[in-house]
């Protein structure tokens, strides 16, 4: 999905031509950045951002690999009950870059094997965003479910299990449909 918004937490780096092929990097967000990265991936709060890592210049800055870690501590909403799940992440990733050539060259590769690595992003204007690659890794990370220890859904949506005499009934008693019509009838009442 592109944006015409700009990135909560960029910061770019250079695709170095000359004689430093390898920079390192160590990023932390700020309270606004925390704050604006919240509101995007729809969490409580954002208390702690870092990332870390290198940026290798391959084949003269045609190409440059990205190789980092992230570390979060956050707050998500429960899916069942809505209250706050904190949750501290640390991810490592890596990723590839070229440049339009290079990466259309790549891409024909990656169509005779099917099986090979993704196509690498783009470089756009001989930098690399790390800042928001480590964003898009964080949301990655995070939990699709979060939940509070024991938080159920209310009863009525909780599976019963069969009585005795359905265990040892015909495969129509207990098939999907039958358990739907039970539900269908539950709710009835």
């Amino acid at each position: 999905m592109t944006s015409d918004l700009p990135p909560e937490f960029s910061r770019k780096l250079p695709v170095h031509r000359g004689v430093e092929p390898v920079q390192s990097f160590k990023i932390e967000a700020t309270a606004a950045e925390r704050a604006a990265l919240a509101k995007r991936f729809d969490l409580i709060a954002l208390d702690s951002f870092t990332a870390e890592g290198t940026l290798t210049t391959l084949d003269g800055g045609r190409r440059a690999l990205l190789r980092g870690h992230i570390a979060a501590k956050l707050v998500q909403r429960c899916v069942v009950t809505l209250e706050p799940v904190p949750d501290v992440i640390g991810e490592a990733f890596a990723l590839e870059y070229a440049d339009d050539a290079t990466a259309a060259v790549i891409e024909k590769e990656l169509e005779l094997d099917p099986e090979a690595a993704d196509p690498p992003d783009p470089l756009v204007d001989e930098a690399v965003d790390v800042g928001e690659a480590a964003a898009e890794h964080l949301a990655l990370a995070l939990n699709p479910y979060p939940r509070v220890p024991d938080a159920q859904l209310p009863g009525e949506f909780v599976e019963e299990p069969p009585s005795p005499a359905e265990s040892e009934g015909s495969a129509a008693k207990n098939s999907p449909f039958m358990a739907l019509a039970k539900l269908v009838r539950k709710g009835g009442k």
